[in-house]
């Protein structure tokens, strides 16, 4: 018979024992170090903040997150004309409606006014709510069409983040001027429209001002506060650009839209499911104009000051993501990944909306989840929605109008 002292001790080692074995087990299987089942963020800031979970049974992930950081909220997006913007702007949108988030919306339409500054008189009437909505709290959100205005701006949404998005200017200028229709504006008759602009540009810019006349030069300039008459001077526009570098925490840019979206995740602390999108406002291919090298090359020179512009912020996009660390490339591929998980659950491709000539509008797979709803929803369709609520709790006074 053995003494009680020894009897523990042997009682003891087996447990030990018997959890080395388990552990053991658990490497075999791989649940530690399995590519794809448990993944830890190796910077700084998120070092130990996220775990990247793959469920066996649909394949599906989910992002869980440790308060590390504190979400952003009180977001300003500077939405540019014709540079993946809506698709930007529903993500920001989609984010604030889930959360009842209170929005700065225009007193006139559904997006400001496009050619003077923004300016706080454009922003629809309040009053103090009942719920405890505050006037003077300012708003979470501005994220309709807005010429930039930082002071304005500020007044409006307090301690924000800015962030705003840029397009190669010879893209971007061949798809203004298709989709609002500038060249007829001025009087072409011909299909080159474009082209034949493009012959005397100086000639024809601002000749008929009406429509959007203003975005036929340097519209992303413009969009971003600088007036026409200082786009031809080379040190106002490079004083501008440094002023825009300080003014905004990040600049996406639209050929690398899914890299913007994970700088942008990380800049407000959202999660990976917050910030999936389905793509909107894609032009369809009746609306596209062609373009040889020489019209490139024309638009290059005509659109300037976009092009210093969209050069400065692509560099600084890419040095951005330089600064984000090793884990860059696997967090952007896990993106995408989920990005076409969803694009498949949500979307079916066999039909079509032809409701705008102009653009290709997906159709919502039927038996659909409600989340694939609101991920086919654009800047308008938000807007309205965001508009009621902010009415039917009492923070938006008179009652707004139908927009059309």
């Amino acid at each position: 018979m053995f003494p009680i002292r020894s009897r523990f001790s042997i009682k003891k080692a087996f447990y030990i024992i018997l959890g080395i074995l388990f552990i053991f087990s658990l490497h075999q299987n791989g649940v530690f170090h399995a590519p794809g089942r448990f993944l830890i963020p190796e910077d700084d800031q998120y070092a130990d903040d996220e775990v990247y979970h793959q469920n066996s049974q649909d394949f599906r992930y989910s992002v869980q997150r440790k308060s590390h950081c504190k979400p952003k909220e009180k977001v300003v997006f500077l939405k540019t004309h014709k540079t993946a913007s809506s698709t930007a702007v529903s993500i920001i949108e989609r984010y604030g409606f889930n959360r009842n988030f209170t929005f700065a919306l225009s007193n006139s339409a559904l997006k400001f006014y496009h050619a003077p500054l923004f300016s706080r008189s454009m922003v629809h009437e309040l009053s103090d709510s009942a719920i405890g909505w505050k006037k003077a709290d300012g708003y979470h959100m501005l994220t309709n069409h807005a010429r930039f205005n930082k002071a304005e701006m500020d007044d409006v949404v307090h301690n924000a983040t800015y962030f705003t998005i840029v397009r190669n200017p010879v893209d971007q200028l061949e798809s203004a001027f298709g989709y609002f229709g500038l060249g007829k504006s001025m009087g072409f008759k011909k299909n080159d429209q474009l082209e034949e602009f493009m012959k005397d540009p100086k000639k024809h810019f601002g000749s008929v001002k009406k429509g959007y006349w203003q975005f036929a030069k340097n519209n992303q300039l413009f969009d971003l506060g600088l007036d026409h008459k200082y786009h031809d001077d080379s040190d106002v526009v490079t004083d501008t650009i440094h002023k825009l570098d300080h003014d905004f925490d990040l600049v996406m840019v639209s050929e690398y839209f899914d890299e913007s979206v994970i700088l942008l995740r990380r800049l407000l602390c959202w999660d990976i499911e917050d910030v999936l999108y389905i793509s909107k406002a894609i032009r369809s291919k009746s609306h596209r104009l062609q373009m040889d090298v020489n019209l490139r090359e024309k638009i290059q020179a005509w659109n300037k000051a976009d092009v210093q512009l969209y050069q400065h912020f692509n560099k600084t996009l890419w040095r951005k993501i330089k600064e984000y660390g090793p884990t860059f490339q696997r967090d952007l591929d896990y993106y995408r990944t989920r990005l076409g998980e969803v694009a498949e659950e949500c979307i079916d491709l066999s039909q079509k909306n032809s409701r705008d000539v102009r653009e290709v509008k997906y159709v919502l797979r039927k038996g659909a989840p409600h989340y694939c709803q609101e991920l086919l929803w654009g800047d308008v369709e938000y807007t309205r929605f965001i508009q009621r609520r902010m009415w039917d709790r009492g923070i938006l006074l008179p009652h707004p109008k139908a927009q059309g």
